[in-house]
């Protein structure tokens, strides 16, 4: 089977899509191959509704929601040739809240509006039902980690935010490790730049050693897995205390780099049983400062970096989006409880079955 996979992440700055078969054997996966990829730009305008959403009326939400589906219906456009063959379209969507110990986890995306327009199976909405069964509903990468990535120590996700998946002594654990891309686009921002290209202007900085002893000993760092952070949680935590420490984004950018080698560090160091390699993927994947920085700390607990292609580097997250959704329609769990902290592995994701007799025109 053949999904299209779309995923949006807490950066917001676009959608990547890839095109995944699957080859199964009954429950077994055979194998499987990235057949397309591509990054679709959100205009700015709808960046920072996005970024606003939490704040709106939940009729203003709702109008959000509608016209962020059709902004990603515009946007795959290419892949609905006739001569594309497209089983389901699996669609995380853009994260509004997450807060699991209150069982609340949204994202947008209209799963009705996607199917109709498009004709085809739409699966949203992953998180609800491993929250709904007492776990995080997240992180979801862990699943790819390991039916799709075999072979490495740990896997490590430099995103809006900073994650993690380890199989520890048969196990998987996997949970948020904190602040990562959002901490560092922010003062990226202040600087006239969308993101620091290489980490060029943290390497140019001094870190402040004396606020990074500070705000290491936040009580997030210190909390067992499984966790898993919000959006927002990263802005009050750590934005607004960097913000609020420097008056030069540059040391900000400097000490936010440092603070992620440190915490990546922290967070692997317990789960980590013999030397082997860490497969790094995300946006920070091509912040090369970042990358050396957090090299240099693993490499006391036996641990090397390990940066895939661009493909995988960039859309690992699409391809998890289409897998979680192959399982979905097959009725195979694509949470695992172990890492995520719920009483049992569930089937995750809303089903919606187009209802037209032929795709609407994209307006």
């Amino acid at each position: 089977m053949t999904g299209l996979g779309i995923m949006s992440g807490s950066s917001v700055d676009g959608i990547d899509v890839a095109l995944v078969s699957f080859e199964y054997s009954g429950k077994s996966l055979l194998d499987w191959t990235l057949n397309e990829t591509a990054f679709f730009e959100l205009p700015e305008d709808m960046r920072n509704r996005l970024a606003a959403a939490r704040l709106l009326s939940v009729s203003d939400l709702s109008k959000l929601e509608r016209d962020y589906t059709l902004e990603i219906l515009k946007s795959i456009i290419p892949f609905m040739e006739p001569k594309q063959v497209i089983d389901y379209i699996a669609l995380h969507g853009h994260t509004v809240v997450h807060k699991p110990k209150e069982g609340k986890s949204h994202q947008l995306g209209d799963g009705r509006l996607m199917a109709d327009k498009t004709g085809l199976p739409t699966i949203v909405d992953f998180r609800t039902e491993d929250i709904r069964h007492g776990g995080e509903g997240a992180p979801m990468a862990v699943l790819a980690d390991r039916d799709l990535f075999p072979g490495y120590r740990a896997y490590l996700n430099l995103g809006g935010i900073c994650n993690a998946s380890v199989s520890c002594q048969g196990l998987w654990k996997a949970f948020d490790i904190g602040p990562c891309n959002q901490l560092l686009n922010h003062f990226a921002k202040e600087c006239g730049l969308s993101y620091d290209k290489d980490g060029r202007l943290a390497a140019d900085g001094i870190p402040d050693v004396a606020f990074l002893s500070q705000v290491a000993e936040h009580e997030y760092f210190k909390r067992q897995p499984p966790k898993s952070l919000d959006n927002t949680q990263v802005g009050q935590w750590w934005i607004n205390a960097f913000q609020n420490h420097f008056h030069d984004p540059v040391n900000a950018l400097a000490t936010a780099v440092e603070l992620i080698g440190w915490i990546v560090k922290e967070a692997l160091e317990p789960l980590i049983l013999s030397h082997g390699r860490v497969l790094v993927t995300g946006g920070g994947a091509r912040n090369t400062f970042l990358v050396e920085t957090i090299r240099r700390y693993i490499h006391d607990i036996g641990l090397e970096v390990f940066i895939p292609g661009d493909a995988f580097i960039d859309y690992k997250e699409a391809i998890l989006m289409a897998y979680a959704g192959s399982l979905r329609l097959k009725g195979e769990p694509n949470f695992i409880s172990e890492a995520t902290g719920a009483r049992c592995d569930v089937i995750g994701g809303q089903l919606y079955i187009p209802e037209k007799e032929k795709p609407l025109e994209i307006q």
